[in-house]
């Protein structure tokens, strides 16, 4: 069942080699398990990070906590077989046998939900402004001035739109004949 999951599903053994490598993973990752059996999981992340990883599933270890779930913890980075990084969420779980050591990562590459995140943290800071009076379209529709709506408003950039007056002035001056020049 674990083959078939999205989610990359890693088991490690209490020396972070990797004993278990699903479809998912190798989906992620771009490696087979048999590229990366027997390396460590530190293999799978940045080298920024290795070394402060590995006291970190010592500190993990010894807690006596089971397990991580995702949402628990920041965003991670992870390294694929080509070398690009990509950010991920990871749950971890750890359990004892045979007086060993193992740890499970469920890891998700969250690359376009981070990327969709982004994208509507700069669409949310685009505010439609009328190109001919210079009034700004609040969040339930009302035009202001510009003035009055960034006094309330500090962060925000701009995009452009027509307010209602402007429009229907326009529009009347579109069927009127203007004299010669």
């Amino acid at each position: 069942m674990a083959q078939i999951a999205d989610d990359g599903i890693i088991v490690v053994d209490e020396d972070s080699r990797i004993l278990f490598f699903n479809g998912g993973a190798e989906r992620i990752f771009g490696h087979t398990l048999a590229a990366v059996s027997e390396l460590s999981l530190e293999a799978l992340m940045p080298e920024r990070f290795r070394a402060g990883h590995r006291a970190h599933m010592q500190r993990f270890a010894a807690s006596g906590t089971t397990s991580r779930p995702m949402g628990s913890r920041s965003m991670i980075w992870a390294l694929r077989a080509d070398g690009h990084e990509f950010p991920a969420e990871a749950s971890i779980a750890q359990l004892s046998a045979g007086g060993r050591r193992y740890a499970c990562v469920i890891l998700r590459d969250v690359t376009e939900l981070v990327a969709a995140r982004a994208e509507i943290d700069k669409l949310r800071n685009l505010i439609p402004v009328c190109g001919w009076c210079g009034k700004v379209r609040d969040d339930d529709g009302y035009w202001q001035g510009v003035d009055e709506f960034f006094a309330r408003h500090p962060r925000i950039s701009l995009t452009h739109g027509i307010c209602q007056a402007c429009a229907a002035r326009e529009m009347a001056n579109l069927g009127t004949p203007q004299p010669p020049s």
